[in-house]
């Protein structure tokens, strides 16, 4: 029979069949034969259990995380083993990718003491202790039954109840014969055999399984007890019988979810412990084992439930300026490091370099529900879209500088983030009915204060350089959001005037002027803003039309009516006009401003001298003016 396992030789006729007890923790009821399989966790470990040194074995993780087994009382830890030591059948233990030479670590309870009918408890305890928390491990369990031997006989197995607080246990994967309930490892039929998957000459196999212990916790105790069921007459049982068990262990992972370029050469991954970004994690990767990629990896990070953010506002990309998110953890039992990295460069890698500026981490005390990190924009930001990444775990070391890689600890999330520009200002020039300059401009929060331009086609705007750094004509761009930019047309061509300016902004006219000084309001400084302001300027001229009414009289003292006609015809409104007279001392006309082709008409009287009826004549010059 396979999986015969014996502390001493045959005595008394009757021969030792080894029972490989399975060790579990369950949720609920009794589950077995074709139930669904549970989803699983999946970092294993890659290495053997040590040889056991005062009932204590050992095995470490890829990720640092070490398991430690240990027995007390009647229950030995005896030796390294594999997973298909009991034999193998696919689907039997979880995950499903588990394979045959996984290293497991046998225990024996010795059941030596136990009557040959009914249960018998108090052979000792199991006991795995993680070095950190783990959430949800999965433990698996090969060989759990036997038979004594004789005349009389009676098959045993061993029966493993969790203790540890808050931990339930829950079926994963298994045989026919495994059972599971809330706290309790067990068979389903007692006339349990020696093997996963022969059946012995009790009728059935030996109860074999993988189970998953919902809870979080370092330790996972086990009381261990046995069952005696008689096959033969009354049974037997003699001091050297027992069960032996294999066990081996795996742990659940979170992966982040960014594009697999973020994954470099190990993708960031954590063992589930209870340690969360928001409230909670879920696990990843359950059926790959040990994995570089993350499972997740995609252009919208939208692989993973993670819960920390719904979304990233936007990075304006303002050199210098400072972007904070306040990131929501929970589960903080000891001092934890939680790191934020940007792709500020949009190079599909986050670098950690402190001159890259793309990492940024805070530490927190235990008790703590959130941690605030700030990046300073770099000058090198991207406009576009990009990811963040969000790491929390217990040891430094694993977290600082480190946005890829294994963690014993805590979680990863990752999220799209949106870098967006600077507003721009453009501001373009047209002179009517000609081409001239130079015109300059004056800006006030503004990267580049002052610009110059000259037109090179009449009527046809001619955009002002914003950037004379870079190649190319560029806008202007702010140097801060939320505050007023002004622009002032500054210095005038010689014989060109101003005449309009106007600005808009997604179409819609912003700005105030006053002058020729345009004021954007801070609420129209936004990220994203594409502002464009037109001036325009003409040439101003003005004519002037002088008749004479009709004399009162040809004597001293008489008067004679003036009517003058003045009409703007240049390309630029005209203000303050104003007529000059050799002769009259006031003219008074009807409008002082007039727009483009518009006219007016003034008046004014003269009084004749006796010089002017002695000269017989009046001879004046008038003259008018405009700004």
């Amino acid at each position: 029979m396979l999986g015969v396992y014996s502390r001493a030789s045959k005595r008394g006729g009757r021969s030792l069949v080894s029972l490989l007890t399975s060790f579990v923790l369950a949720l609920g009821f009794l589950l077995f034969g074709g139930v669904p399989t549970l989803t699983a966790a999946y970092e294993v470990p890659t290495g053997t259990w040590s040889n056991p040194v005062n009932d204590t074995s050992s095995i470490s993780f890829p990720s640092g995380l070490t398991a430690t087994v240990t027995s007390s009382g009647r229950t030995d830890v005896t030796g390294v083993s594999t997973l298909g030591a009991k034999e193998w059948a696919d689907g039997m233990y979880s995950p499903a990718s588990m394979v045959t030479s996984d290293s497991g670590v046998a225990f024996l309870v010795n059941t030596g003491t136990c009557a040959a009918s009914g249960t018998c408890t108090g052979l000792g305890t199991l006991t795995v202790t993680f070095n950190r928390p783990v959430r949800n491990p999965t433990f698996n369990f090969a060989g759990l039954g036997g038979t004594t031997g004789g005349y009389h006989w009676s098959a045993l197995h061993a029966v493993l109840t969790s203790t540890t607080p808050g931990v339930t246990l829950n079926r994963a994967s298994g045989n026919s014969q495994f059972a599971v309930t809330a706290n309790r490892v067990t068979a389903v039929e007692d006339r349990t055999g020696a093997a996963c998957v022969t059946v012995g000459n009790t009728g059935y196999t030996a109860s074999c399984g993988g189970v998953q212990a919902t809870g979080t916790s370092s330790t996972f105790s086990f009381d261990i007890s046995a069952v005696f069921t008689p096959v033969g007459g009354i049974g037997s049982n003699s001091h050297d019988t027992g069960d032996e068990v294999i066990l081996t262990v795996t742990v659940p992972q979170d992966f982040g979810d960014a594009p697999s370029s973020f994954d470099q050469t190990q993708a960031a991954a954590h063992v589930i412990s209870g340690l969360y970004l928001g409230s909670g994690s879920t696990e990843d990767n359950a059926n790959v084992r040990n994995a570089t990629t993350s499972p997740n990896a995609g252009a919208g990070a939208t692989g993973d439930s993670d819960d920390a953010f719904t979304s990233l506002p936007a990075v304006v990309a303002q050199t210098g300026a400072t972007y904070s998110r306040t990131v929501p953890i929970s589960g903080v039992t000891a001092t934890s490091t939680v790191c934020g990295w940007l792709d500020f460069d949009r190079s599909g890698v986050f670098n950690t370099t402190a001159l890259s500026g793309e990492q940024a981490c805070a530490t927190v005390a235990a008790g703590a529900t959130s941690a605030t990190l700030t990046w300073t924009v770099p000058s090198g930001a991207s406009v576009g879209s990009t990811y963040a990444r969000f790491r929390i775990g217990n040891t430094a070391a694993e977290i600082t500088g480190k946005p890829t890689g294994l963690a014993t600890t805590g979680e990863v999330e990752d999220y799209p983030v949106n870098i967006v520009a600077m507003p721009t200002i453009t501001l373009r020039k047209t002179t009517t009915a000609g081409t001239g300059g130079a015109f300059d401009f004056t800006l006030t929060n503004t990267r580049q204060t002052t610009g110059t331009v000259t037109t090179t086609a009449s009527d046809t705007p001619t955009q002002v350089d914003g950037d004379t750094a870079t190649a190319g004509t560029q806008p202007f761009t702010a140097a801060a959001i939320n505050t007023a930019v002004t622009i002032k047309e500054s210095q005038l061509a010689s014989g060109w005037a101003f005449s309009t300016a106007s600005c808009t902004s997604g179409g819609t006219s912003v700005g105030t002027l006053s002058g020729t000084t345009m004021t954007l309001p801070a609420a129209a400084i936004v990220p994203g803003a594409d502002i464009v302001c037109d001036y325009t300027n003409g040439q101003p001229a003005i004519s002037l039309t002088k008749t004479a009414g009709s004399l009162s009289g040809l004597t001293a003292g008489s008067t004679l009516p003036y009517t003058f006609t003045v009409t703007n015809t240049g390309q630029t409104p005209l203000n303050s006009i104003a007529i000059t007279d050799s002769k009259i001392a006031t003219v008074t006309c009807d409008a002082t401003a007039l727009a483009i082709g518009a006219a007016t008409t003034c008046t004014g009287t003269y009084t004749l001298k006796q010089s002017d009826v002695d000269a017989g004549q009046v001879v004046n010059n008038a003259s008018v003016s405009g700004a």
